[in-house]
């Protein structure tokens, strides 16, 4: 299965895990703006030359994790040609076999590498520790069990410390063959050097602004246009980015900002007083 420690039901832990409305990565279909990411990694496998690690980078929230997960799923259950030859893209049909392994993180070819739950206070880990990549190095070595590749994605690398980055590290050292590891990392100039020199790097761009308004009309359909839009500047290229802002009514909250420091420099005392209360409750229900 995809090997993870956890700590709880796997329905409860993903909620955990993700708290959102939107599907996660594991189980999102549809990837925009990053079409030539997508070729490029297919090139390689079709070359016969596939590199042995991968490190997806960019900003939070524009699609690197969902293109790990739709590589993985092409690796594990899609690579079978069709009718006029070898496949033209990572799409792998929901009826393929182990597709829905894959899906539900089930799959003994895939390792999901991520942050745990802590067994004494029941949260999600701040970071990913050491003893969540124990097992990373014995499954990449092990002999595939289903088809061709074993395949470990690691989301993310940002959020490893300093003995998990060590230990991943002695992983990419020695790559075993047939065996893929691909690292999402939204900051990785502060990842170790050494971790960067051993990986293929793969550069997203933000998405445009026309489809992060296209995807809000997807994921959150009672955003009105002009919300869309708003949203979409300030996400700054992120759909997930803007998800957020429109789930917790971040939008509403900038606009009565903006309207407060307008009226500079004669302020509003009461309502900037007001406002900042309001902010700082939202803040400590984030943090709760």
């Amino acid at each position: 299965m995809a090997r993870a420690k956890q700590s709880a039901d796997p329905s409860e832990l993903e909620k955990l895990e993700w708290p959102y409305d939107w599907p996660p990565p594991w189980r999102n279909e549809r990837l925009v703006g990053h079409a030539l990411a997508e070729r490029t990694m297919l090139a390689a496998q079709q070359s016969g030359k596939l590199h042995h690690a991968w490190l997806l980078t960019g900003p939070r929230g524009i699609g690197k994790a969902t293109l790990a997960w739709r590589f993985a799923r092409y690796l594990l259950a899609g690579q079978a040609g069709g009718l006029f030859g070898a496949p033209d893209g990572l799409e792998v049909a929901r009826d393929a076999p182990g597709r829905a392994l894959i899906d539900a993180r089930s799959h003994p070819d895939l390792y999901h590498l991520r942050r745990t739950m802590h067994p004494d206070t029941g949260r999600i880990r701040n970071e990913i520790v050491v003893d969540d990549v124990r097992g990373l190095s014995e499954f990449m070595h092990m002999t595939p069990a289903m088809g061709e590749w074993r395949v470990a994605i690691v989301d993310s690398a940002d959020e490893m410390n300093r003995n998990a980055a060590n230990a991943v590290l002695k992983v990419l050292e020695e790559p075993p063959p047939k065996a893929v590891l691909l690292i999402v990392a939204h900051a990785p100039g502060r990842l170790l050097p050494t971790i960067r020199s051993r990986c293929r790097r793969l550069a997203l761009q933000p998405l445009a602004d026309e489809v992060v308004i296209s995807l809000l009309g997807d994921h959150a359909p009672n955003t009105a246009p002009d919300e869309r839009t708003a949203l979409a500047r300030l996400a700054e290229g992120s759909i997930g980015r803007a998800l957020e802002l429109a789930s917790a009514g971040s939008l509403a909250l900038y606009r009565e900002m903006v309207e407060v420091l307008s009226t500079l420099p004669d302020l509003d005392m009461p309502r900037l007083h007001g406002f900042a209360e309001r902010f700082a409750k939202r803040g400590e229900e984030a943090n709760a």
